[in-house]
């Protein structure tokens, strides 16, 4: 094969390209160009490799390892291949594997289990990386990962004194495994796949603490309480993707009724607000926040700040100490919740509201956040935008292409947000000969 250097023209440019020609395909002979003299050498480099013979077992290939390295590999396929498995393993699994199993007792610190559990929720807490539910999740999690490790054969002598636990660098990858094996969940059935899910990411952030290995620009230190990360390679089936429980418009006019007429109404305005404005009212939600802020229905002076909800403007505002994503975002207070605001006040949480908030539900059958599930559907659904909702209720688009999408319609969108309270709706006149008007 040769290069042939070639000046072309393009109208009053000039450039060169380079020709190789000189070798065979399929019976004929072949010709290719280059922008540089580099690419067709190197191209002439590689057809010289495919003229190997294959009689050796050779292949050309182009790689950064070097050329011991490359021998090296080749002995290890040769290895695995004598092992007589019934299917060989790639290299990848051989050397997860040894990873996995590899215990450089002579760089890793014996730290007990439960002192690194104590000291990494502490640091997260101490750094802000953790909303307080969150600390609670991760707490509980290694809690009952330490206990149920107690209970180990190889553990239940030593676990007889009260102040003895394992040390991390002893807990294996099979251990991890065995115990997201042995969850259960209510009346012992084998635990939900989004219960192991959520476990499996608590124990990987912990031993990913206890690597060092965080995404955090604070730590200075690496820790080094095991030789790696026994979560490795372990993955957790991913829950199937459900359509959430939504309230029809019926529905959710008989539940404001229900909530109009229990002690008063004393519980409305909780309920409107979750309800159509989709704010997250559980029992450490946003709504709580919202009810405890000073601010909530009156300005701050000092920071020149007006109230967070604004029924002059008609906005809440859910500020980042509020908002469970620690971001601000605005919503609109649309015309129907303007009105049950105005009628039954701003105390979101009076005196024994969560017994009330706990009934109401039980009476009506009301599951997990089917409020906040109910506003984003509608809020979709009434006024076409996708980013408009997502803006207003904290979440992302895709979460709502993912589960809100072809639930109600534009008219039933519409008639979720014109249910008003009883006495608007008792309020409305027979409308006078071509035209009327509602009362409020």
């Amino acid at each position: 094969m040769s290069i042939r250097e070639i000046e072309q023209r393009d109208g009053p440019y000039r450039y060169k390209t380079f020709m190789v020609q000189g070798w065979k395909e399929n019976g004929r002979w072949r010709r290719r160009r280059f922008k540089s003299r580099a690419d067709a050498e190197a191209f002439i480099a590689s057809k010289s490799l495919e003229n190997v013979t294959d009689s050796v077992g050779l292949r050309p290939v182009v790689t950064t390892l070097a050329a011991d390295i490359v021998r090296q590999a080749e002995n290890a396929v040769t290895i695995l291949a004598a092992i007589g498995l019934p299917s060989m393993p790639s290299l990848v699994e051989a050397a997860t594997h040894y990873a996995i199993h590899l215990r450089t007792t002579q760089s890793v610190e014996a730290v007990p289990l439960r002192d690194a559990r104590k000291a990494c929720q502490s640091d997260k807490e101490t750094r802000g990386v953790l909303r307080a539910r969150s600390a609670k999740q991760l707490e509980s999690s290694l809690r009952l990962f330490e206990d149920w490790l107690l209970m180990l054969p190889r553990y239940r002598g030593q676990a007889v004194d009260p102040d003895w636990t394992p040390s991390v660098s002893e807990i294996t990858s099979a251990d991890v495994a065995a115990y997201l094996d042995s969850l259960r969940g209510k009346g012992g059935l084998i635990a939900a796949p989004k219960t192991r899910r959520n476990v499996l990411g608590d124990l990987q952030n912990f031993f990913n603490w206890c690597l060092g290995v965080e995404k955090l620009k604070s730590i200075t230190t690496r820790r080094r309480w095991h030789s790696l990360n026994p979560t490795a390679g372990i993955t957790a089936k991913k829950p199937a993707s459900r359509t959430p429980d939504v309230l029809s418009v019926a529905q959710s006019h008989d539940l404001m009724r229900h909530v109009e007429n229990y002690r008063d109404g004393y519980l409305v305005t909780f309920f409107a607000l979750a309800l159509f404005a989709g704010i997250r009212p559980g029992p450490d939600g946003e709504l709580r926040k919202l009810a405890e802020d000073p601010h909530r229905d009156k300005p701050c002076r000092e920071a020149g700040r007006r109230p967070l909800i604004d029924l002059e403007r008609k906005i809440i505002t859910i500020t980042p100490d509020i908002s469970k994503t620690g971001r601000k975002r605005i919503i609109t207070i649309q015309p129907n919740l303007c009105r049950w605001l105005e009628r039954y006040g701003l105390e979101i949480l009076p005196a024994n509201g969560r017994t009330g908030i706990d009934n109401i539900r039980a009476d009506c059958a009301l599951g997990h956040d089917v409020l906040r599930h109910t506003f984003i559907s509608h809020h979709v659904a009434a006024f076409g935008s996708k980013g408009r909702t997502a803006l207003e209720a904290g979440n992302s688009e895709a979460i709502i292409d993912a589960h809100y999408l072809n639930l109600p319609t534009e008219e039933e969108g519409k008639a979720f947000f014109s249910i008003r309270p009883a006495a608007d709706e008792q309020n409305i006149v027979p409308m006078p000969a071509a035209e009327g008007r509602e009362m409020a």
